[in-house]
């Protein structure tokens, strides 16, 4: 049976999820290693959509894990120091995954504005 990586995983592949050894994939028997949210199709994260119930997704660990910034942080308002981008899946950063606007490029998804700067910062 081949797996195929959900897009949340494949978001952590390309940086935005932090650094941690373990699984991409959680499971009941199986936390996620960074403390994030872990729901029955053993996607991974701090939003919403991660660490809420919806009556079709039922959620297997840390389900009031906290996302780095935006309404999904602790205080439901923390913004990314330095002023960094805040992305769709709330995490800071500086490129176009974390700072770009789906409404001018051709992205999934966009920065969250009130957050931190919408711009991406481009390597000297």
């Amino acid at each position: 049976m081949v797996s195929r990586i959900q897009p949340e995983s494949y978001l952590s592949l390309k940086g935005i999820m932090a650094p941690v050894d373990g699984p991409l994939q959680c499971g009941p028997d199986q936390p996620c290693k960074d403390d994030s949210c872990c729901n029955s199709l053993e996607n991974r994260g701090f939003i919403e959509i991660h660490c809420k119930g919806n009556g079709t997704v039922t959620y297997l660990s840390n389900c009031d894990a906290k996302a780095m910034c935006s309404k999904d942080s602790k205080d439901s308002k923390t913004t990314c120091g330095l002023n960094l981008c805040c992305s769709y899946y709330s995490w800071c950063g500086t490129e176009e995954i974390h700072c770009g606007d789906k409404d001018q490029e051709d992205y999934d998804t966009s920065c969250q504005k009130g957050y931190g700067k919408c711009e991406v910062v481009s390597p000297v």
